[in-house]
Parts: C-alpha cells; sequence; structure tokens
C-alpha cells in the first residue's frame, strides 16, 4: 500500500456500540477492509459507547454525543436516606438551605409554580446548549487533521427513536465538524426511515448535501432521501454486513436437505415491548409472541431441531417469554437453557448462525447476516427493508409482515422453503457473490477519497 497510508487517521461513525450484533457486524466489516486496503492507517471508532467500542475492536474510540455521565455511586449513597426525611417532613428536610425552603413554598402558590418551571425549563435548555458547544469544540479539536469519516451503513437516517434531534442532528453534526476540520465524510451503504419530520429531513439532506461520497443500502432509502431537490445523488450497494470476513465463510454450502429435518434457528426482537420499543404496546406485543409460540410448537410436533438465539440482549427477553408459553410436553422447562443460544460477539454470532439450516429472524441484520452465511432464510419483517432485502435475492416468497401474519401463513411459507431448500441456497450463494464484488467496488472507491 502507499507509504502515505502511514499518516492517514479515518475516523468510523454510526450508531453502534449498544451491543446491537447487526451494527457491530458492520463495523467489523469496516474496519476489516479499511485494514486490508490502507494497512498502517489509523482507526478511531465514533459511537454511543467509547468504551465498548475500544475494547471490542482494540481502538481508539470517542464519543459520538455529548451524554452526561454519573458521578457513581458514591455521589448518590446518601440519596435514599435524603429522600426518607423529606418524605417525613412533608417535602421539607430540617437539613435543607433556607433558600431552597422558600423555593418551595414558592411552587405552592400556582402562577409562581408555572414561573418556576418554565424558568427551569430555560435553565435547562440553556445549560445543554453550552454543553452542546464545548463537545463540539473539543470534537473540532480531537478530529482536527483526520482524513477520512466514514459512516458506516445501519439506519442513520431514521427520526423515529429520538426526533430531529437523535440520529438526524448527529449526522448533521459530524458532517459539518468533518467539513470544518478538513476531513472527508463518506456516507457508505446507509439506510433511512422511518424518516417523517420536516426539521429532521432537513438536517439529513443537509447533511449529504456536504458530503464526499454517498451511497444507500436499497433503492427504497435513496428514494426516500432524495425526494426534495437537493444537488446530490447516491449509488445504492448492499448492506455492509454482506462483506463481513468470517470463520468458516469460504465452507463449500452444505448438503442441506439429505437429513430428515433441517435445523431451524428463530431470532426474534422485542418489537412493542415497553423496554425497547418507541410506541410500546402490549397487546401487540403478546400477539408476537403468542405467534411465534404457536408455529414454535409446530416445529416441534413435527420433530423440527429447534433454536433461539438473540442479536441483541434485549432478545432475550423475548425468547424467555416464548418459551414461557411452550407445551411442557414439548419443551420441558429443564430443557429451555439448551434451546437458547446466546451470543456477545460477532463471531459468537457467526458461529451460532453456521449451525442452522433454515433462520426465522425478525431482526433485519438477522436476516443480512443468515443470508451471507449462505442460509435459508424466513422473515418477520417489522419495516419495509427486510422484505425490500429479501424480494432483491430472489427470497421475496419468504416474508411475512410483522403487522398482520398469523402463525398459519408462516407454516405454510416454511413448508415451501424447506421443500426447496436446495434451489434457494443456489439462488443465495450466487447473489452473495454479487454483493461481494459490488462492495469491493465501492471500498475502493470510498479509499480512493484518501489516496
Amino acid at each position: 500500500m502507499e507509504p502515505s497510508s502511514r499518516d492517514i487517521k479515518v475516523g468510523v461513525l454510526g450508531h453502534y456500540g449498544n451491543q446491537n450484533l447487526g451494527d457491530e457486524a458492520i463495523i467489523t466489516a469496516t474496519v476489516q477492509h479499511i485494514e486490508r486496503r490502507l494497512p498502517n492507517a489509523q482507526i478511531i471508532g465514533i459511537s454511543i459507547s467509547p468504551d465498548d467500542t475500544a475494547a471490542r475492536f482494540n481502538i481508539p474510540s470517542y464519543p459520538i454525543r455529548n451524554v452526561r455521565r454519573s458521578s457513581g455511586p458514591a455521589a448518590n449513597a446518601s440519596a435514599p436516606a435524603a429522600d426518607a426525611r423529606a418524605a417525613a417532613t412533608g417535602g421539607l428536610s430540617t437539613s435543607e438551605p433556607a433558600l431552597l425552603r422558600i423555593k418551595n413554598a414558592l411552587k405552592r402558590v400556582p402562577v409562581l409554580a408555572v414561573g418556576i418551571r418554565w424558568t427551569g425549563r430555560v435553565v435547562r435548555i440553556a445549560e445543554s446548549i453550552v454543553l452542546e458547544l464545548g463537545f463540539l469544540a473539543r470534537s473540532y479539536r480531537f478530529i482536527k487533521g483526520w482524513r477520512l469519516i466514514v459512516v458506516a451503513g445501519s439506519n442513520q437516517f431514521l427520526d423515529n427513536f429520538g426526533g430531529a434531534w437523535g440520529f438526524p442532528y448527529t449526522v448533521l453534526k459530524w458532517t459539518l465538524l468533518a467539513k470544518a476540520s478538513g476531513a472527508k465524510i463518506a456516507f457508505v451503504s446507509v439506510g433511512a426511515g422511518p424518516l417523517t419530520g420536516t426539521l429532521s429531513k432537513l438536517f439529513v439532506r443537509c447533511a449529504l448535501s456536504l458530503a464526499d461520497s454517498i451511497s444507500y443500502r436499497d433503492e427504497s432509502s435513496k428514494t426516500m432521501v432524495e425526494a426534495w431537490p437537493y444537488r446530490f445523488r447516491g449509488a445504492v450497494y448492499p448492506d455492509l454486513a454482506n462483506s463481513l470476513l468470517f470463520q468458516g465463510e469460504g465452507r463449500a454450502v452444505a448438503a442441506t436437505g439429505t437429513a430428515p429435518k433441517p435445523v431451524v434457528g428463530i431470532n426474534p426482537m422485542p418489537v412493542f415491548h415497553q423496554l425497547y420499543w418507541h410506541e410500546w404496546d402490549e397487546d401487540r406485543y403478546r400477539g408476537y409472541v403468542a405467534r411465534l409460540q404457536e408455529f414454535a410448537t409446530f416445529l416441534l410436533t413435527e420433530g423440527y431441531p429447534l433454536f433461539f438465539f438473540p442479536t441483541q440482549a434485549k432478545d432475550e427477553i423475548v425468547i424467555r417469554d416464548i418459551l414461557a408459553g411452550l407445551d411442557p410436553a414439548l419443551a420441558p422447562p429443564e430443557s429451555h437453557a439448551a434451546m437458547v443460544r446466546s451470543c456477545r460477539e460477532v463471531s459468537e454470532l457467526m458461529a451460532v448462525i453456521e449451525t442452522a439450516d433454515i433462520v426465522v429472524p425478525t431482526r433485519f441484520h438477522g436476516a443480512v447476516l443468515a443470508l451471507h452465511a449462505r442460509k435459508a432464510v424466513l422473515a418477520v419483517c417489522y419495516y419495509r427493508k427486510t422484505r425490500d432485502l429479501l424480494i432483491d435475492r430472489g427470497q421475496g416468497a419468504y416474508a411475512v409482515d410483522l403487522q398482520d401474519f398469523d402463525a398459519a401463513e408462516l407454516i405454510e411459507k416454511f413448508k415451501a422453503l424447506a421443500a426447496n431448500i436446495r434451489s434457494e441456497l443456489a439462488k443465495i450463494t450466487v447473489k452473495n457473490a454479487e454483493y461481494r464484488a459490488a462492495l469491493d467496488r465501492q471500498y475502493e472507491a470510498v479509499f480512493r477519497l484518501v489516496r
């Protein structure tokens, strides 16, 4: 590689670091291909959790946004006792400063209470602005001298989690920082949607109008983002997880179908769950669990080897709920632990997927990585991106929509997939080669920005 690569600093930016192994697979693949094409470059992660990123990839890491850290357990050690004293005195502790006692007394006057609340909000907003400006100044100094920031895949263009000031603002902020510091910025195989707010769209499109390279992971994302008449046009390339290098990748396709029953791996997701989803709905969550229980009951009754696996730790909530509702005669409680194959690293996830013949994911990257590993996939699609993926791969017949599928539909599609597994694996293998060639071309084009 060119001697100049010794001086290149490349940032890999994304909303990763929350132990979502789909996102981590994208970053793993990106780091792998930077190391292959710019072997002497210094790679720096920009993530939600810099500590996790530094440990996972053994690279320097920096926070993607300004998050106020707690002062630790010691700072809060006396909080329970203080709360108890306050409750005993009607909210006025005898040890409170006089000024605080006066403030609490004023809050009991309706007109003054409103004024105090609004004043508090203004103060908090002002404090947030000051903290953000400080973060921007530190970040600018930190990236000064970098050559390239890669916004690495995943669903960076959305606003259903955090609104405009979540993902869209973060993308715009780092684009402006990159341009101000003299770094190139490349949006590489990025997904979009849901993206509904006017301000969200403005932030995203302003960022892309300044980018040095743009690509989307599907045509729907491109159409959504480029609907307004901005002067940028991006290409479409596969999701970066399709370029992941993993152990056993070169293995020939197994003679699946010669055994009596293929092994089935189910990858559920806590859709509608109050601890995870942006719009939680207990009834819809329970309905989703019940349908997967009915599907799992069919598999067990018919003698299919079955296991469950997560791609994020919170998926195990759903797995436990599914297992709890299965007939003990089919799945005795003492067998539940053996039916779950947990993983916390991308390498572990790929090893688990390798043990299945058919994967039934709800997670988008559960589908992406299973297909990348040349496994047959029957997907429960919670958003259009999963169905689009299967259609592009010639597997559109093996997708159901989360909102309206029933267990009977899932079972019928499973039977069709199991009957046609050999021919479907042949299609998947051909498409994998096409995806890999396309992503190789994209990596070469992106890294030409710094050569």
